[in-house]
């Protein structure tokens, strides 16, 4: 696992590369990751329709449209430097996963297993302080790759999950953090967006 000095600022944003299949031994290709940023979704969520305007030639778009504009995989080397050169000062901190599981379950096992360890080395970190508030948002999972019957729905499932795991964070609690944990699309949030953005700076 990796980690960079935290300047918390009491957002985070959570979610992943790759595909966290069983054929990807070592874990090189799949990782989930978390930024830090002091700003909030709604402040993000206007830099980013910022950088959305400059970049796309088109002068506005709904929040949907403008999220899903920056998790585009096929950009060059060069765009991406431009975009992650205007985020860059709105990330104080990130925290990495790194490596796989040396015993895999399946393959959300694996991407939960990641999930949890950076949250915790987040709240773990010495620079969060006792009574701090943590706002974070995970981003969600296709339906289709997390393991569950057909009939399981989308929301059912999520909301399940962050049920769970707002339950795990109170037992890992040690600092009285004021955590609010809540499971939402990427191209929802721009707190995700922005942890998307992260794992490629």
């Amino acid at each position: 696992w990796s980690r960079t000095v935290i300047l918390m600022g009491g957002h985070v944003g959570i979610d992943e590369t790759g595909s966290f299949w069983y054929y990807d031994f070592r874990g090189k290709r799949s990782s989930v990751c978390a930024a830090i940023s002091k700003f909030p979704h709604d402040e993000l969520l206007a830099k980013f329709s910022e950088i959305f305007a400059q970049r796309s030639g088109q002068g506005s778009g709904d929040n949907q449209e403008i999220l899903r504009y920056f998790h585009v995989r096929d950009r060059s080397d060069e765009e991406n430097r431009a975009i992650f050169g205007n985020l860059s000062g709105l990330v104080q901190g990130v925290v990495a996963s790194k490596g796989r599981p040396i015993v895999l379950g399946n393959p959300q096992h694996w991407w939960l297993s990641c999930v949890m360890t950076v949250i915790r080395y987040v709240m773990e970190s010495p620079e969060v302080k006792l009574g701090d508030t943590l706002n974070i948002h995970l981003g969600s999972r296709f339906i289709e790759v997390v393991g569950v019957p057909k009939e399981v729905d989308w929301l059912s499932y999520h909301k399940n999950l962050e049920q769970d795991l707002t339950r795990w964070v109170k037992k890992i609690n040690a600092k009285n953090l004021d955590v609010k944990l809540i499971c939402v699309r990427a191209v929802s949030s721009a707190l995700v967006t922005l942890a998307d953005q992260a794992i490629g700076m």
